[in-house]
Order: C-alpha cells, then structure tokens, then sequence
C-alpha cells in the first residue's frame, strides 16, 4: 500500500554543469533527469575519459556563472528542439554571453589554464543518477553538527524534500525504495549521494570551507542525500505529495 511521508518542497535544475542553478515551480521530469538539467559542460579537451569537465572542484568561481534561458523552457513540450536550449551566461563581472560564443569559451579557458570544448547533450551529464534528493531535516542535523549555517545550494540536489516523520538523514533508509512523486512521477532509489569537496564552495562568494566535506568524509562516509533513477516519468510542482510505494 503507498505511505504517504513527504513533500517536495524547491525543484532545482542546473542548465550547465558546476554553474549556478536556477529554483523551478515546475518541471517536466524525463528518464534523463529533469528536462534542461545539466544539458551543457565544459570539457577539459586533455581528458578524454575518467570524468573530463571542467567543475568547481577546478575553478570554484563556476558557482558565481548564472545561465538563464532565451525563452523559458515550457514544460508541456514533450521534444524541445536544441534551439529551445539557448541560454545566456552572466559572469561574475556582470557580462552577458550566450553560452554558444567564442568570448565566454576564451574566459572559462584562461581562468582555468585548460584546453575547453563546449559539450551539449539534451540527455543531461550527470555524475552518477538523474535525479538527486536531500531533505531539509538532513541539511539542518548538518548544520547542529559543523555549528554553521549552510546554504541549501551547496548540495546542487534536484529535489529538496520535507519527510513528515521528521527524522534526519530517513533518506538514506529508502534505497532500493520506489517514491511516487505528484501524480505521475516515479523513482527508485538507487544508491547514497557519494560527495566531493564542492560541498566545500559558497554558492555566492565561491570561499571555500574544507571543514564541510571532511566532516562529511569522517561521520557520513561523505554521502549526503541520495540518487533516484526514473521509472515512470512526470510533471512535478513545488509542494507535490512523496509517496513510498
């Protein structure tokens, strides 16, 4: 029998890998992930393999990049076509390029010192699941622990959830659980949220703490959250019902 024991509270989405994202009342859920989710990166042209983006973990001034959308993406449209992708970068000095042009490829190139090429892929380039989950008790039982207010934004997740039970980390207890979210949506959960040290950047100011994810790495076997794969895709809004089936 289905169990209601949440709801959902933000839908993030992240148009370009290790930029900043972008809070959502709705969103068009599909086997790849949330549509326009991570749906463009930066590849350091000398890896090939062995995860080649360009992150935070390399230029931590990449969570101070903010893409926005040409025209919104509608979430009715079941096909975009790639045009309905276009976006634009605000850097941290306030220019704005779109993300196709040569000026903004040159920048992300020198401040990095490495060979870039820009990768587009409606599929999404995700580090390991399409959808991630973390709850709002979770953030606030790691707030008590490091003593320090944390941005939610830190943990990148696509889904920020409230359990009705109240209990810290209870995310952790549903893998290889099917959550139905709003009235179509379906996930399994598949694994722990494994973390790096991007936990470690301010969203805002790109100042790194190295206390966030050594604590992680000491007292949570540096996961927090965790990863859903989607079995039945969906619209989700804010506020949609987290069902356990």
């Amino acid at each position: 029998m289905a169990e209601k024991i949440g709801s959902l509270v933000h839908i993030r989405r992240f148009p370009v890998k290790s930029m900043a994202g972008e809070m959502l009342q709705t969103a068009a859920v599909k086997y790849t992930g949330v549509s326009g989710d991570r749906v463009y990166a930066f590849q350091d042209q000398a890896k090939r393999n062995n995860f080649p983006w360009l992150t935070a973990r390399q230029m931590p001034t990449l969570f101070q990049y903010h893409p926005t959308w040409s025209n919104p993406l509608e979430v009715e449209v079941q096909y975009p076509t790639k045009e309905d992708f276009d976006l634009h970068i605000t850097t941290p000095d306030g220019i704005v390029y779109n993300i196709q042009e040569e000026a903004l490829l040159t920048e992300l190139e020198s401040l990095s010192q490495r060979p870039l090429t820009l990768r587009f892929s409606e599929a999404s380039m995700h580090d390991a699941r399409p959808i991630s989950i973390i709850s709002q008790q979770t953030i606030l039982a790691l707030e008590k622990e490091l003593d320090l207010p944390l941005d939610h934004r830190r943990f990148r997740m696509n889904f920020e959830v409230n359990w009705d039970n109240n209990i810290p980390y209870f995310e952790d207890e549903l893998v290889g659980k099917k959550l139905q979210i709003g009235s179509t949506l379906v996930l399994e959960i598949s694994k722990r949220n494994q973390r790096c040290v991007m936990t470690n950047i301010d969203p805002d100011t790109a100042e790194v703490n190295d206390s966030i994810f050594k604590h992680l790495a000491e007292k949570h076997e540096a996961c927090l959250g965790i990863y859903g794969i989607v079995v039945k895709e969906g619209i989700v809004k804010a506020g949609d019902e987290v069902t356990m089936l």
